[in-house]
């Protein structure tokens, strides 16, 4: 068939041909369209917010869920469905009927059956309802013995058709047994063809040439299966029986038909069974279907429906946009613009595409409303190779290739798929969103929910992929997946980049509930911003990607079975992803009201309110780490320029390289923050009657037991008791009862820190890492290799650290009074606040572990390892151009607290010293510590050697060595450093009201025996504690002999204040560890060798070989502290005195006092030599300051002077006190003073 004119449009309608359709002579369009129905599934209903609250069930009040905030539910969802029925059928050779009766012969939807057995192979035919037609062509004649339905001779070519009757007389049935056939020879071919067309989409099964041919065909493998199944013409075949097809078949079934009359008649009707092939259509709407299809010349090709050729799809034009399908064997689509939206293009050995401008995108949709709706990704625009043995998948365009969600799948195993631009190539991703929304943003119910997500694109295959753009590669949580071939990614830069996904959360519960004189509500907001990283994914049995310049992969994974390749000719960098998270809670309480009733002994009836809130925010960063490497085969990274990591993960089956002018192993960093705020309110009055004093009594003694401040020793616990029960006595005896209070505190807290995410690398093979012009730098890298390792740099290596900081603060504020009457003091208040800080700065040093041995070579700069660890199985070599430095990190921690209190009410000072009146205390501290975090290298079965062509520098390091250690140096200094600390603590506390305090010797007494009894001490010191409470009974005798009172109680008015401060700090000397199982090595090619504070040890000989001076030398630590206190007080009162002068007294007193301590300490710790011989040689002096060798053999070599200090340690304490105490004392009518010193 042949198409031309200026527009071809089929319009929801069907074109089958089972040859070759080809439209060469159009000039302008071609358009197959095929009309989606529309449907609207509306949901009506109520949505409500549920919480829990107390309200009162079954005679009390219960936690019962409340629903709030009731509002109508309407969503609404769109949506697409296909059109049963074509507008118009054509099919070359077949007959034409009325198109208002092409319904008349239609049938339902196709049914599939799948077999049953071990190759399921499902097996479709039409629905069984057959009609009569109603065309004039066709006659209806019950009265023909032979069939049913007779076709007019002439439209019939006036020959004999091939009929049913055909299977009849070959499976040998009795006519005067069976039913009629439906129709004739013609008739029945014309329906075969349309059921074959509904089933398939084509004009004829694939194979025939011709209607007969095919109609005879499947009339043998019918008759074939009736034999084998022992079937007899005119039965509906079984689900069991279908299962057993293999083929296709043609099967007479029996029918029932209503004739015009009113009369019916039973027929056979003949019916297709086809097993599900490849390439099968099953369609709806508009549909151009032949054998070969080409189209050519036209403008612009539009197909929203079905271009279907069994063998071949050929079409150009201008622009080729398709949202429909395209399928055939092989197809090959050209034009200056291609769009695929929404649409697929399906072939079985070959798909094709050249363009200019090549655009594949799956389409998106809106549906729901401002309440409650979605974005959703619906048609998918698709390519697919569905052959599984070859098949060739290639994309080709000369500007740009664009794709947004699409999918590629090329199924074949010997396969390829290429997709070439020679601009850009941009995967890119559909937007996806979903909202809902319940109430107002003022309303105090509501929720408002909205999350978006992205749709990437997936590329898939199971043979070779090769994605190659001139200019730009951009790939956005991009799949791209090769089962078992290589995927090639290159371009002028390669960007693999992630997605994102958030949820943004506003949702406010408010209730309100009401006693019989009370109310409460409560408030909850939460607010909730996410925004999470969800990556791409590159994988293949081999992965490469190359880039003329950069290779950028961030948050996403490039993994492979083999080989991994990365190579840029600029820059490599991979890096993580950052996901944010920022939560709001606000909490609020409020209670007012009457409420009464008895409680411990009282009836009372009180009014109250109190409210507390919550604030809290907290927002943190994570990180979604790259991941490159693969399961068995080697990985390599190689730029031009700087190769870059940042808390990357590399593992590797094999060997891992990295190369490039420069090799930075960052660090990347999570961080959290925490801010949390409450208030509380609280104030009532009350009124009562005690009503029960025995209850009163022993709530009020229950009371003042706990925490009332008194000492755990005897005496401590009677006189508590005492003081308790006699506040009991009162409490019962107190008949009316009021009680007035109120109190507020506010508290804030906030933390916060980071943490170091570092790159890790993991090699099951060997390391290499390469800097060709610049340097190698690690902050905290993890690195290990089960082989060996090669660090190698044109300028210097630096083993670095990352850092972990922490951080905390927090302030708090109360505040209130109250009146009791039942207390002996009835009113009381306080005014507290207290704040502190604290801080943390902690160092995480690189780590490289190796199972072979390790190299470090700096041709031209320095090695630095600093607070990092170098531990390998076999040889560790360090080699600098410059200097070798093995140093510490510097961890530090600080803190500071201050507290401060005031308030009128009663103190217990000690256990016979009791305060009632305002008082007011201040404590302050504060401290801060740096420590070093030791550097190591060693060899567990090797040696250690270090060649430095200027100085060798080891401060606050460990350096062992199952072998020997040689150190080569312009100079060497092995030095220590030092952890160093410094704290302060102060406090003064003033108080201004009446003391009462109780004194006697037989109180010492029993204090000084408990101490006795119950001391843990050695045997002197208990031996002395009972010598002294011998002393403390002899003092109570003579106390009683010449007239002294055995007992005292006095009590005053006055004040009292006291102080005291603290400081204390320490410089403690940090030292060195050279620990050797073979020989120790230690040679200046030029200068001074230097060893502070250092431990060296070995098996064999430890050799100094110092081209100027060898010093060895210790470190020093010290320790200082300063103290100094004050006191002073004025009190006046009565007394009363127990024994030789019983009697009242009245006195006045006042004194004070003040102190000062101060130390100081400095300590030496020595270096140390300890082996089988030791050799010290020296061109010029030798000193030893603190050092000591200890060996079989020593050996030295001195040609300047040797010099041997011993050092002292020294230590200095200073105490010095003052007070003066003055007394005036009135008894009985006689004054009397006294003055202490």
């Amino acid at each position: 068939m042949t198409a031309s004119g200026n527009r071809w449009l089929n319009s929801d309608s069907r074109i089958l041909l089972g040859g070759r359709l080809h439209s060469d002579g159009l000039k302008e369009e071609l358009k197959n369209e095929g009309t989606a129905g529309r449907g609207r599934t509306e949901t009506i209903g109520r949505q409500y917010l549920s919480t829990w609250e107390k309200r009162w069930y079954d005679k009390k009040r219960r936690p019962r869920r409340v629903e709030k905030g009731h509002d109508a539910y309407t969503p609404v969802r769109t949506f697409t469905h296909e059109l049963e029925n074509p507008a118009v059928a054509f099919q070359a050779n077949a007959s034409v009927t009325k198109p208002q009766n092409l319904t008349e012969t239609a049938t339902p939807a196709p049914t599939a059956v799948t077999h049953t057995g071990s190759a399921a192979v499902p097996v479709q035919t039409p629905g069984a309802a057959t009609g009569l037609p109603s065309s004039s062509l066709y006659t209806v004649n019950p009265a023909n013995p032979a069939y049913l339905v007779e076709t007019d001779p002439a439209f019939a070519d006036y020959k004999k058709w091939l009929g049913s009757d055909y299977m009849l007389n070959a499976l040998a049935t009795d006519p005067d047994h069976m039913h009629k056939r439906l129709g004739d020879g013609y008739y029945e071919q014309k329906l075969i063809n349309e059921q074959v067309a509904r089933l398939t989409g084509y004009r004829r099964l694939n194979g025939y040439r011709s209607d007969e041919e095919q109609f005879q065909a499947l009339m043998d493998a019918g008759i074939t299966f009736a034999r084998e199944q022992r079937l007899s013409p005119g039965i509906t075949l079984s689900e069991e029986q279908i299962a057993r097809l293999t083929g296709d078949i043609i099967w007479l079934e029996t029918q029932t038909l209503t004739l015009t009359d009113g009369s019916t008649a039973d027929v056979l009707v003949p019916r297709v069974y086809l097993t599900a092939k490849p390439g099968d259509l099953h369609v709806h709407g508009g549909l151009i279907s032949a054998g070969k299809l080409a189209a050519g010349g036209a403008g612009s090709i539009i197909n929203n429906g079905t271009l279907a050729g069994r063998q071949t799809v050929d079409l150009s034009a201008d622009n080729i946009k398709n949202s429909g399908l395209i399928q055939g064997s092989k197809i090959r689509l050209r034009g200056s613009g291609v769009d695929i939206e929404g649409g697929t293009v399906s072939a079985d050995t070959l798909l094709t595409v050249e363009a200019d401008r090549l655009r594949i995108a799956s389409a998106t949709g809106n549906s729901g409303s401002g309440t409650d709706g979605r974005t959703e990704t619906g048609r998918i625009a698709g390519l697919y190779i569905t052959n599984t043995s070859d098949g060739l998948l290639s994309l080709k365009a000369g500007q740009s290739i664009d794709f947004t969600a699409a999918g590629l799948h090329n199924k074949a195993a010997n396969g390829q798929t290429q997709i070439v631009s020679g601009g850009r190539i941009n995967l890119d991703t559909a937007k996806l969103s979903s909202h809902s929304r319940q109430g107002g943003w003022g309303d105090k119910n509501r929720r408002r929910l909205t999350r978006t997500s992205e749709a990437g694109t997936q590329i898939k295959a199971s043979g070779d992929i090769l994605i190659a753009a001139k200019d730009n590669l951009d790939i956005r949580q991009g799949s791209i997946v090769s089962d078992n071939g290589r995927t090639t990614l290159s371009g002028r830069n390669v960007h693999i980049t992630e997605g994102r996904q958030t949820l943004d959360l506003d949702q406010s519960v408010y209730g309100k509930s009401r006693g019989i004189a009370s109310k409460q509500t409560s408030l909850d907001r939460y607010r909730r911003q996410h925004d999470e990283a969800v990556g791409s994914r590159i994988e293949g049995k081999e992965v490469v990607v190359r880039a003329e310049q950069d290779v950028n992969v961030r948050g996403s994974n490039v993994v492979s079975d083999g080989l991994t390749l990365l190579r840029a000719g600029h820059d490599v960098n991979i890096t993580a992803a950052e996901n944010t998270y920022s939560d709001h809670e606000f909490h609020e309480r409020k209670r007012a009201g009457w409420r009464g009733g008895y409680k411990d002994g009282l009836v009372s009836v009180g009014a109250g309110k109190s409210s507390q809130k919550l604030n809290q925010d907290d927002a943190s960063t994570g990180l979604t780490a790259s991941r490159i490497g693969n399961t068995t085969g080697n990985t390599a990274m190689i730029a031009g320029n700087r190769l870059t990591t940042e808390a990357a993960v590399l593992a590797s089956g094999g060997d891992i390289l990295l190369q490039g002018r420069d090799v930075w192993l960052n660090t990347g960093h999570t961080a959290s923050q925490s801010s949390i705020s409450i208030q509380t309110k609280q104030s009532g009055v009350s009124a009562g009657l005690t009503v029960n004093p025995f209850d009163a009594a022993k709530t009020g003694y229950h009371r003042n037991m706990r925490g009332s401040g008194y000492s755990g020793s005897a005496v401590g616990k009677t006189i508590q008791r005492d003081d308790a029960a006699g506040k009991a006595v009162y409490a019962a005896a107190t008949g009316g009862v009021s009680t007035v209070g109120h109190q507020k505190s506010s508290e804030n807290r906030h933390s916060g820190g980071t943490r170091a995410a570092v790159t890790d690398i993991s090699a099951q093979g060997s390391l290499n890492i390469i800097a060709t012009g610049g340097n190698i730098r690690s902050e905290g890298a993890k690195l290990s290799a089960e082989g060996h390792a090669l660090l190698s740099a044109a300028e210097s290596i630096d083993l670095g650290f990352a850092r972990d900081t922490a951080a905390q603060s927090g302030r708090r504020k109360r505040s209130g009074f109250s009146m009791d009457n039942r207390e002996a003091v009835p009113f009381g208040t306080f005014n507290d606040r207290s704040e502190a800080q604290g801080s943390l700065d902690k160092a995480t040093g690189t780590q490289l572990s190796v199972g072979g041995t390790a190299v470090l070579q700096a041709q031209k700069g320095d090695i630095d390892i600093v607070g990092s660890s170098l531990a390998a199985r076999d040889d560790v070599t360090l080699s600098a151009g410059r200097h070798i430095n093995i140093r510490s990190a510097r961890n530090s921690q600080a803190r500071s607290e201050r507290q401060i209190g005031s308030g009128i009410g009663t103190a217990v000072i000690s256990d016979t010293e009791h305060f009632a009146g305002w008082m007011k205390n201040r404590q302050d501290g504060s401290s801060s510590q740096i420590g070093r975090g030791k550097s190591q290298v060693g060899s567990l079965d090797g040696h250690v050697n270090i060649q430095a062509g200027g100085s060798y520098t080891q401060q606050v390091a460990d350096v062992a060595a199952a072998g020997d250690i040689n150190i080569t140096a312009e100079h060497a200094d092995i030095l220590d450093d030092h952890n160093s600390g410094s704290s302060n603590q102060s406090g003064r506390d003033l108080k201004i009201g009446t003391f009462a305090k109780v004194s006697s010797p037989l109180i010492d007494l029993a204090n000084a025996a408990e101490g006795a009894v119950k001391s843990k001490a050695d045997g002197r010191t208990r031996a002395l504690q009972t010598l002294a409470a011998g002393a403390q009974a002899y003092s109570a005798y003579h106390t009683s002999a010449t007239g002294g009172a055995l007992v005292k109680a006095e009590a005053g008015f006055g004040f009292k204040t006291a102080g005291s401060s603290q400081n204390r700090s320490q410089n403690i000397s940090q030292g060195n560890v050279l620990n050797v199982g073979g020989n120790l090595n230690i040679r200046s090619t030029e200068a001074d060798i230097r060893l502070q504070h250092t431990r060296a040890q070995a098996a064999g000989t430890i050799r100094l070989d110092s081209a100027a001076d060898l010093t060895l030398e210790a470190g020093q630590s010290a320790r200082a502290s300063d103290g100094k206190n004050s006191s002073f007080g004025i009190s006046a009162g009565v007394g009363v005195s127990v024994g030789a002068q019983t009697g009242v007294y009245a006195y006045a007193e006042a004194g004070g006092g003040k102190g000062r301590n101060r130390y100081f300490a400095q300590t030496h710790d020595g270096t140390t030599l300890k082996a089988g011989r030791i050799e010290l040689y020296s061109r010029g002096d030798t000193a030893l300051k603190g050092a000591a060798a200890s060996a079989d053999r020593i050996d030295t070599g001195i040609k300047g002077r040797l010099k041997n200090q011993t050092l002292r340690c020294t230590c200095a304490r200073n105490w010095r006190a003052r007070s003066l105490c003055g007394l005036v004392k009135n008894a009985s009518g006689s004054a009397s003073s006294t003055i202490r010193p």
